[in-house]
């Protein structure tokens, strides 16, 4: 942090203080058992995806550029600090219009027990599946972190070892608020690769 002050000044600040062992304990454990305060998360965030029903699936990509082609493919506004938000435009009685499906891949090494949730806004808007088992998008049972970011809770019994697959599908408009990052939430551990 650099203070610049408006007028000259004779002002110092006190020197970063330097810290000193006092004592070092040598702990016998190799391990310490740890429970966590909340569920663990796995990001969803590089879909592969597909515009338009006849549309060939293209290789995942990050959520936000999967976003700005299908509003390219529509010819709409993409996102930005100027652009007005969805919700406060004056709506189109006849707006365009495309499918878009989405596929998550994730690799499940151990399959965790109980229940499991999926964080998503606007979970209404999609057609959801687990490994081809549809989910209701109206089951939701709450939210994570934000109200916007409403969970629907899946049983891990539709997780399965090996590579499992995340499918969304909605009518994506001009009204849509746009794609977001989805999360998986559980009592699992997450390793990134």
């Amino acid at each position: 942090l650099f203070m610049i002050p408006k007028k000259k000044s004779d002002q110092s600040f006190p020197a970063k203080p330097v810290f000193r062992n006092e004592k070092v304990l040598k702990l016998k454990r190799k391990s310490w058992a740890v429970n966590p305060s909340e569920q663990n998360v796995l990001v969803l965030d590089t879909p592969a995806f597909r515009i338009g029903e006849d549309g060939k699936w293209e290789k995942a990509s990050e959520i936000l550029r999967v976003d700005s082609k299908i509003k390219d493919f529509l010819g709409i506004q993409r996102r930005g600090g100027q652009m007005m938000q969805p919700w406060a435009r004056k709506k189109n009685p006849a707006p365009e219009k495309t499918l878009v499906n989405l596929s998550y891949e994730f690799d499940v090494k151990e399959v965790p027990f109980g229940m499991l949730a999926l964080a998503l806004e606007k979970p209404e808007t999609f057609k959801i599946a687990i490994n081809g088992n549809k989910l209701s998008s109206d089951s939701e049972s709450g939210f994570w972190c934000d109200r916007s970011l409403r969970t629907i809770t899946f049983s891990s019994n539709l997780l399965k070892k090996g590579v499992n697959e995340l499918t969304l599908e909605c009518d994506y408009t001009e009204e849509h608020p746009g794609l977001e990052i989805i999360y998986i939430l559980g009592d699992f551990s997450v390793k990134v690769s």
